[in-house]
């Protein structure tokens, strides 16, 4: 077959485009529409949203207020040595930090009534938290070891702004926190 026979080649004609720049500008459109519709991608929820917690006395302890603003969350037992020796210098600091509207939530890992009894004992005066899946939402803000103490501090949003795992002193804490 010489080339003068072989089967014409079809070539695109003025305002007909190619079946790939067709099925890109579909894509394109798709994906605008869904962005309209659906807006960017949603924001994760607040870490903390969604959670049921108590006092250690079995009262209500809303958490709400704790996602609308920079919060210090320290996970401790009653049985964990350096979760004891950090607790008086976190109450310590605690109005210094209420004066800037940082929010200082103690979560126990533990059983109630050992709490309980320990408060009594050891009072503070920022709020302590049980909560039923507390070791999990340890773990779900970065605590993969499981250890205690464990503190982070949360911006507003829920997005981890700092960590430490172990005690942790008033200093540590004032560098993982914005500068006043």
């Amino acid at each position: 077959m010489n080339p003068e026979q072989a089967a014409p080649q079809a070539k695109p004609t003025a305002g007909h485009k190619p079946w790939w720049l067709w099925l890109a500008m579909l894509a394109l459109g798709l994906g605008i529409a869904s962005h309209i519709a659906f807006g960017p991608s949603s924001p994760q929820p607040h870490p903390l949203s969604g959670h049921q917690a108590t006092t250690p006395s079995g009262s209500p302890l809303p958490l709400a207020p704790f996602t609308q603003r920079i919060t210090v969350i320290n996970f401790w037992a009653t049985w964990c040595p350096p979760c004891i020796a950090e607790m008086p210098e976190l109450n310590a600091i605690y109005p210094q930090l209420k004066a800037r509207n940082i929010e200082l939530l103690g979560i126990a890992i533990d059983n109630p009534s050992a709490v309980q009894a320990f408060l009594q004992t050891t009072p503070v005066d920022y709020p302590i938290a049980l909560l039923p899946q507390a070791q999990e939402l340890s773990s779900q803000l970065g605590n993969s070891q499981g250890g205690l103490p464990y503190t982070v501090v949360l911006d507003a949003q829920g997005k981890k702004m700092g960590e430490k795992l172990g005690k942790i002193s008033a200093e540590e804490l004032g560098n993982l926190l914005p500068k006043p």
